[in-house]
């Protein structure tokens, strides 16, 4: 018997998707085989504060400069997203998670049960794709393999699938580097052969059906309109600006290079360059000389002009 969770994750400032993602939740609650189901908030590109707090609490991932001049920000939290939810795994009792995007549904209950019971059996597994992504689907049921799961020929994808606990070990490793969306590199790493990748045969998960009208279409990005991604719920990672295009944000996180990990690992500490624009410092300089009368309160000298004292005082 192995413990396993069921995280989704969720963009809580959206209503529509946390309601999508409670309905999963109360449906995977039924599941014996899943000690809990939870709802996890996704790092969402809107609120760019929660990812400068997630990598500067994270001084390990860093990205390649290739990446951030083509990657939206929408890409960038949704990988950031699941790098949590690996964490999130090995810092739990579970032997693995099944993780859900938040407008996910449970399509044929019966096999999706056969599914969870066929875990225990493939211990060696990393990665188990379980929503079969539409362009992949012919490929997927004309396998000559025998069974439940067979090889993945998927390209991308990461709607709901399951990963182990030394799966999400060598995902992290591999995510020290950032130099892909998260769904495209997981394949290749499957196709190096130094991770076990399967894909479930039968359609047990699906995407929810757009209900809307015709001209509803005409507001979505090009990409979420054609047949084989079509859903109900607009994706916003497509809509979402090219990070390249706030140079003061991406010149934030480009900072954190191959240099600055290392020394900081090693000393405790390291020089972020850029992070303060030249209008920024000089306010804070002109700030430090309007008050110097108050640095002679923070030591015994007056002349100490020491910089442990500015928590102390509200001007500073």
């Amino acid at each position: 018997m192995i413990r396993t969770a069921a995280y989704i994750l969720a963009i809580d400032s959206i209503e529509e998707r946390v309601e999508s993602a409670r309905e999963l939740q109360c449906a995977l609650r039924h599941y014996s085989e899943l000690s809990d189901a939870e709802i996890v908030p996704a790092i969402y590109w809107s609120d760019f504060d929660s990812v400068i707090e997630f990598l500067a609490s994270n001084p390990v991932i860093r990205f390649s400069q290739k990446y951030l001049a083509r990657c939206k920000k929408g890409q960038l939290c949704a990988t950031l997203s699941h790098v949590k939810l690996w964490q999130k795994l090995l810092a739990s009792e579970h032997d693995g998670a099944i993780i859900f995007e938040d407008d996910i549904y449970i399509s044929d209950l019966e096999s999706f049960q056969h599914v969870l019971e066929a875990l225990p059996e493939w211990p060696d597994l990393d990665f188990l794709r379980i929503h079969q992504y539409k362009k992949f689907r012919d490929a997927i049921a004309a396998s000559e393999e025998n069974g439940l799961f067979v090889q993945d020929p998927s390209e991308w994808g990461f709607a709901t699938y399951y990963i182990s606990r030394l799966g999400a070990e060598k995902l992290l490793q591999r995510f020290q580097l950032i130099d892909d969306h998260v769904d495209m590199i997981v394949p290749v790493m499957g196709r190096n052969g130094n991770f076990n990748i399967k894909t479930v045969r039968p359609l047990v998960v699906e995407h929810q059906e757009f209900d809307g009208k015709a001209a509803d279409l005409l507001t979505r990005h090009s990409e979420e309109r054609s047949a084989d991604k079509l859903q109900k719920a607009a994706s916003t990672i497509w809509t979402s600006p090219v990070l390249f295009e706030n140079k003061a944000l991406h010149d934030r996180i480009s900072g954190i290079s191959d240099r600055h990990v290392p020394q900081l690992l090693k000393d405790g500490y390291t020089t972020l360059r850029g992070v303060f624009d030249q209008k920024e410092l000089s306010a804070c300089r002109e700030r430090i000389l309007q008050n110097l009368i108050l640095f002679k309160n923070t030591r015994p000298s007056s002349s100490a002009l020491h910089l442990a004292g500015f928590h102390r005082f509200p001007e500073l």
